[in-house]
Formats: structure tokens, sequence, C-alpha cells
């Protein structure tokens, strides 16, 4: 799955450069964008968007299905029937976290494109879009936070704690 992300990024330093910005003091995303001719930016946000997010989901929620399923169906022991819910959990949660973070960036990264191409030019959606993308790369970001939370949170060690110091 990283790996179809790492492709899908490649071009996006090419394209973004601290050269094309206004200012000195520059975050990515401030990041000037080189100006693309229309089918070199389709053909980017297109790969983008399938290497980058739908074929990596589409890995995930079917992998995500078939370990769900893989746990329903196998028999579990009463003293191990909390394990298996517990891994059930982690499992959703971890794809939860993955759409949750990932999906407003990448429904954006088209529109955001698009007035970069001024290719928009409706105001409101032109500012919506502008003012929405440091929000998404933020939720995109968080990614990397939760998921080390999400695992620690989930573990045996974690929750044998909480209930020895509940009681």
């Amino acid at each position: 799955v990283w790996l179809f992300v790492g492709a899908a990024c490649l071009p996006l330093p090419v394209v973004r450069s601290p050269t094309l910005s206004n200012s000195t003091h520059t975050c990515f995303s401030d990041l000037g964008v080189k100006q693309l001719s229309p089918g070199a930016s389709i053909a980017l946000v297109t790969v983008a968007e399938l290497f980058g997010f739908v074929i990596p989901f589409g890995i995930i929620a079917c992998c995500t299905w078939k370990m769900r399923r893989s746990l329903r169906e196998c028999p579990a022991r009463p003293q191990n029937a909390g394990e298996k819910e517990k891994a059930l959990r982690m499992v959703s949660m971890c794809a939860a976290v993955f759409f949750v973070c990932f999906t407003p960036y990448h429904i954006n990264f088209p529109f955001f494109m698009m007035v970069i191409e001024n290719i928009i030019r409706d105001c409101a959606l032109h500012r919506g879009t502008l003012r929405f993308h440091p929000i998404s790369l933020c939720l995109a970001s968080l990614n990397c936070c939760l998921d080390p939370v999400l695992y620690y949170f989930m573990t045996s060690e974690f929750q044998a704690q909480l209930l020895h110091h509940s009681c």
C-alpha cells in the first residue's frame, strides 16, 4: 500500500518549489506550484488520486473486510472472546482513521489543482478550496499521530492498567 502512495507522491515535489512562492517563510502547503499544461495537470491529479488514495483505500477496505470476516467466522473459546472483539475493533478503527484523515484531502485536491490552474473561477469555491487545503493537509498529517496512539490505547497492557486504576 505504501509503495503505491510513495510512487503517487513522487511528482508532487517536482511541481512544487519554494522559489515559486512570494514568501520567504513558506510551509509546504504554501509552496508555489509550477504552471502545467491542462493535460499534465489532469494526469498528475489522476495518478495522485488513483495511486495515492483510491487504490490504497480499496486495498485497506478489502483487507479490513476480509480480516473482520475471518475473525467472526473463527470460533473462539470463551476466554478468547474479549481478544477477538478487541482485534475486530482494532481493525475497524485503523480503517476508520485512514478514511477520516485522508478522504478530506483527496476530495479537496482536484479542486485545489483546478484553483491553482485557474480553471475554477467561482470566487466562493476558489476561496473555500484554498481555505480548506491546509486543514485537509493537517488532517492527513494527523494520521501519523493517531495510528500509534490508537495502537497504544488498544493494547491489553493499557486496558489492564486502566481497569486496575479505576477500581
